[in-house]
């Protein structure tokens, strides 16, 4: 049995190519014929997204070759109250404090978020396992793992929203912990022997804190396999370039190496040039925009590099140039040596 894993979709009305990465989920959980589609919460942006888009999703979510569930998370928790009809394929989990559903090769115990507490439900969740089947958590959720560093969350995310503890997940002993709201990217963390914490990440950047190529998860139950594939869908990229003097043409030429690897249908690409060149900046960034005119997709641009000029003009390195030059060494180990030592000089003129 295959299961896609997916959360964090966060539908907004003002954002309406975020519909486009729904289809991309349906189209890769339909190539790798996967039997269930999950979404671990924050489906939609508000309980006003969710009222907005409900009659177009119908259609999406009907007839589909497999069944979704879906429970809220923090940001649309108040969606799905009373007699709504999202489509006949999905089936929203608003059961407290949690639900058990069977298949055949493991039982789910799906936790819709209410703002409650993760501590008190934990009896409960360790008397519904099944120990004949593989048992999976699926929950919206803020976890103490060392991999997530407070810098890599946004604003939202950094809310604990149910905070759980690793320690406490993994002596549950369950096979997978299913979560949601950690938007960055997709993480597997192995909690313990037997049980893997999946965050798949947000399928589409919702900030441009969110990098990289989105993915969804794919878990193959039988196989007991998990890892992450990747959608066509909307994200940012950043690049960092750093050019150093007697080196940027070399370093301008991955430049462009780098642009060709992507998809501009899908990134909105941002690249700063910092460093230093003895080339004079104009003439380098005449060289910058050579190789963006090949390019027609809108390419964010910062420069930031310096003109190491200056920097040399300065008594100590001409002193040291001297003696350089009177050493008896082969000229390209020479040239090599005074590279470095502009770029140490230019560093040291520019610190603040």
């Amino acid at each position: 049995m295959k299961i896609i894993h997916s959360s964090d979709l966060h539908l907004n009305s003002k954002y309406p190519e975020r519909v486009n990465t729904l289809d991309a989920i349906i189209k890769v959980a339909k190539e790798e014929k996967a039997n269930l589609l999950f979404f671990a919460g924050d489906f939609f942006d508000s309980k006003e997204d969710a009222e907005y888009y409900r009659p177009q999703l119908r259609k999406k979510f009907s007839n589909l070759p497999f069944k979704i569930y879906l429970i809220p998370g923090n940001h649309d928790y108040g969606a799905y109250s009373g007699d709504l009809f999202f489509g006949d394929s999905i089936e929203i989990i608003t059961g407290k404090p949690f639900r058990v559903i069977d298949f055949k090769e493991f039982r789910l115990i799906a936790v819709p978020y209410y703002n409650q507490s993760f501590n008190e439900m934990l009896f409960d969740i360790k008397k519904a396992k099944e120990p004949e089947k593989k048992n999976i958590l699926m929950l919206h959720c803020s976890i103490d793992i060392a991999e997530f560093e407070q810098d890599q969350f946004g604003k939202e995310e950094s809310e604990k929203y149910i905070p759980v503890s690793s320690k406490i997940l993994s002596e549950l002993s369950l096979d997978y912990i299913l979560a949601g709201h950690f938007h960055s990217r997709f993480v597997l963390n192995k909690i313990s022997e037997n049980s893997k914490f999946i965050y798949p990440g947000s399928p589409v950047s919702i900030t441009k804190k969110e990098t990289g190529v989105r993915n969804v998860a794919l878990i193959d139950i039988e196989k007991d396999i998990a890892r992450p594939i990747n959608i066509e869908s909307k994200y940012f990229d950043n690049l960092k370039i750093v050019l150093e003097p007697g080196k940027e043409k070399e370093i301008l030429k991955g430049v462009e190496d780098k642009i060709k690897e992507y998809n501009f249908v899908f990134v909105e690409l941002s690249i700063v040039f910092d460093g230093f060149t003895s080339l004079g900046e104009k003439n380098v960034k005449k060289e910058i925009d050579k190789i963006m005119r090949k390019y027609d997709s809108n390419i964010n641009i910062e420069y930031k590099y310096r003109d190491i000029k200056e920097a040399i003009s300065d008594p100590l390195y001409k002193n040291f140039k001297e003696k350089l030059e009177a050493l008896e060494i082969e000229d390209n180990y020479k040239g090599e040596i005074d590279r470095i030592v502009k770029l140490s000089f230019s560093k040291i003129k520019f610190i603040r």
